[in-house]
């Protein structure tokens, strides 16, 4: 079984931010002076969904019987990892191809018959009991199949996450504000900007193997936005 790790999202605990206040002429009047508050956030957290694509492949001279292989040993493997405990709507599978497995001996290609594969990708919570279920599955005798691994947030953890930076935002903006409110007396809401989320891998993914336990430590990944908001203000 050879295992891959591919690119990942992960996003730890912490969290970084600063403010940034400038005058600013965006405004209906372009007479009025305006003050421009900028905050920006930061946050990183663990992803909570792991991807893994394994490669199910049989060979055969003739290539009907390779098709039959394939769809027979598919089914087996599925069937494995439901008695395994992952819930079936969470596998899923791709079109099954067969074709000529040409190999390259001595020097020259040689015709071994046929190739028959289909891709099998499973999606569930990111641990290291459901990591290491597929692993010792796909390291079985029977099957021995490569596996392709990824992480990513789940839908509700990237509402949480962008509401969050959201509010870390204006939490900034609003202790920026405050700092300056001995200077300006704050009128009307000219304009609010909520900037995009951004996401930039900063380390490299390390695997651990501990008493022939698989643990993944994936990539760590910045992600960050930043919040606008001008005022209209009069001098003190």
């Amino acid at each position: 079984m050879r295992l891959i790790v591919l690119t990942v999202l992960l996003f730890s605990a912490c969290f970084n931010g600063f403010g940034q206040i400038t005058m600013t002429s965006e405004s209906i009047d372009p007479d009025s002076p305006k003050l421009k508050v900028t905050g920006s956030a930061v946050l990183y957290q663990k992803p909570e969904i792991m991807h893994i694509d394994i490669i199910v492949e049989v060979t055969d001279k003739d290539h009907q019987n390779c098709f039959v292989k394939l769809n027979d040993m598919q089914l087996k493997f599925k069937n494995r990892l439901v008695e395994s405990g992952i819930e079936e709507e969470m596998i899923i599978s791709d079109s099954k191809n067969v074709e000529e497995n040409i190999e390259w001996v001595d020097g020259k290609d040689v015709n071994k018959g046929y190739l028959g594969y289909v891709f099998v990708k499973v999606k569930m919570k990111n641990t290291p009991e459901n990591l290491n279920t597929i692993v010792d599955i796909t390291n079985e005798d029977c099957f021995n199949f490569e596996c392709y691994i990824d992480f990513s947030m789940s839908p509700e953890q990237k509402t949480r996450v962008n509401k969050r930076l959201t509010k870390l935002g204006f939490d900034i903006v609003a202790k920026k504000k405050k700092e300056k409110s001995s200077e300006f007396d704050f009128k009307k809401v000219v304009k609010s900007k909520y900037g995009f989320v951004n996401y930039d891998i900063i380390e490299e993914d390390e695997i651990y193997n501990k008493n022939k336990r698989l643990t993944i430590k994936p990539k760590r990944v910045k992600c960050s936005s930043t919040v606008s908001v001008v005022w209209e203000v009069v001098s003190k």
